[in-house]
């Protein structure tokens, strides 16, 4: 059991793994985490990882009806559900609950099919802008919904980009996209890296992540306008032009 203080109280917990056939608790969260995790990608059946708490009195004894049990994933049927906010918070469980983030978002990578931001918007019927976070990096991208029917360059040059950029998460209500924008620059990174060698003038990256980090960033502007006619043109010729009506 570890002791823990917080909003004045003290408590202890411990992780605990539920599967259909019953509950093992009583365990650190490496164990629970390997057991969760194995779970998932091996076996069959629903499961739950989560944290057992006392709320400790000042004698150091459980306080009455003090004992809790606070969910911090399940997985049922394929399907993730999310965090549950539980009265602890603490370093350890912040690290649970990113390193659940972690596989879970890694899990949908893998397992979902494709579907783009495009179709996604055909798909939730929405025109309101999304914040798109990319996958493994630290900066967002700003989408809205198509305009359809149009051959102007930066159209054009909208579309073709988000009918070719992977949607791995979306949550309509906070108008939140996780995306693949990485791997969509790194599918066409021989294509982009020509055109900026002959088009931008600052393009001495030590490192290819470091050109992909900076490719989304410039797609970022260039969603939000900040191109030319030439531009959109030279760079949808560059990724292959989509006709979608």
């Amino acid at each position: 059991m570890r002791e823990r203080l917080y909003n004045g109280d003290f408590f202890n917990f411990d992780f605990y793994i539920e599967r259909t056939e019953g509950v093992y608790d009583g365990i650190d969260y490496e164990e629970a985490f390997k057991a969760f995790t194995y779970h998932i990608l091996h076996e069959s059946g629903p499961i739950e990882i989560g944290v057992d708490y006392d709320r400790l009195g000042n004698d150091g004894l459980p306080k009455e009806n003090g004992s809790g049990r606070m969910p911090l994933r399940k997985f049922s049927k394929g399907v993730f559900t999310g965090v549950v906010d539980g009265i602890i918070k603490d370093k350890l469980i912040d690290k649970a609950i990113g390193n659940l983030d972690d596989f879970q978002y890694n899990y949908i990578r893998a397992n979902k099919d494709f579907e783009s931001i495009a179709d996604m918007f055909k798909r939730i019927k929405d025109d309101c802008d999304y914040d798109s976070c990319d996958f493994d990096y630290d900066i967002t991208v700003t989408v809205g919904s198509p305009e359809y029917g149009t051959n102007e360059p930066y159209d054009r040059y909208y579309n073709d980009v988000l009918s070719r950029v992977n949607v791995i998460t979306d949550a309509k209500d906070i108008m939140s996209l996780c995306c693949d924008w990485s791997e969509f620059v790194y599918r066409y990174y021989d294509k982009l890296k020509d055109f900026a060698d002959k088009n931008w003038r600052k393009n001495n990256f030590a490192e290819p992540e470091d050109f992909v980090y900076e490719w989304i960033d410039e797609t970022q502007k260039l969603l939000a306008g900040y191109g030319t006619d030439s531009i959109y043109s030279a760079l949808s010729e560059v990724i292959g032009f989509v006709n979608i009506t």
